[in-house]
């Protein structure tokens, strides 16, 4: 008389509760329905590619995993697994909505062109030091000394400058004209001060075609001198004097100096 195989008892079917194991078993067998699209336990969840839910008759279904039972709960309470399932295809490619702009991407990106910064320039400190009178070095390579006011007329002079304006007023003139620092006030000054007649000669002849009168003003007063105590106290060249008084029209108007000046 053969054998009977000996029985195991079935458990039984009464739900247990699950254990943090049993949840982790059941979310990996619901992976693997997830990567087999063509599975026929699964259902597209939306038209999103590659994102996939269980479709199991009943909510709370009793499912058998291994020799265990357990309870697969409802696609609500499901853990997503459609961002997985996303970033795993390389053909995936994100809604417009999807994207966030981070803080850094806001920002406005800084340009990396220097700041035009003309003081610093060679040129520009040269000319600035040149109107105030300063020493500076050319572009040759020379250095020019700064103006100095210089001795002026002798006691042998016929207007007797030096009684008329003493040292200390010759000073104050020489600060305030080169601290200006800007060459058009400079003419201003000179054609302000220096008049152009023409020469009265009556029946005579001569080579002389204009006269020409220096003044220096002192509280609003203009006090006559010669040329030479005129150019010693404001350091000028007799060169200068001649191109300031070109620049000046009929109309007493002195065109701005248009050197570096593109157009």
């Amino acid at each position: 008389m053969p054998t009977e195989k000996m029985r195991t008892p079935r458990k039984s079917t009464q739900s247990q509760p699950i254990t943090p194991l049993k949840y982790m078993q059941v979310y990996v067998d619901a992976m693997r329905f997830i990567d087999d699209p063509g599975s026929s336990d699964c259902e597209p969840q939306d038209n999103n590619r590659g994102s996939y839910r269980l479709a199991p008759p009943h909510a709370n279904e009793e499912l058998r995993v291994g020799n265990q039972d357990c309870i697969l709960h409802s696609p609500e309470t499901l853990i997503p697994t459609s961002t997985a399932s996303q970033t795993e295809d390389l053909d995936y490619m994100p809604s417009d909505t999807s994207i966030v702009a981070s803080p850094e991407i806001s920002q406005i990106v800084r340009d990396r062109k220097r700041i035009r910064n003309e003081s610093s320039w060679k040129d520009m400190k040269r000319k600035k030091a040149l109107n105030l009178g300063e020493e500076y070095t050319n572009r040759k390579g020379k250095v020019v000394g700064r103006k100095i006011m210089k001795a002026g007329c002798g006691t042998a002079c016929r207007m007797q400058c030096h009684g008329r304006i003493d040292r200390e007023q010759r000073e104050t003139i020489f600060r305030l004209f080169w601290q200006t620092g800007s060459i058009d006030k400079r003419r201003m000054y000179i054609c302000h001060n220096v008049a152009v007649k023409d020469k009265a000669t009556g029946n005579a002849t001569s080579r002389r075609a204009k006269s020409v009168k220096y003044h220096l003003e002192i509280d609003g007063e203009k006090i006559p001198v010669c040329k030479t105590f005129f150019l010693h106290t404001l350091g000028l060249s007799d060169q200068f004097v001649f191109t300031a008084l070109s620049k000046k029209d009929e109309g007493g108007h002195i065109s701005p100096d248009m050197r570096g000046r593109h157009k």
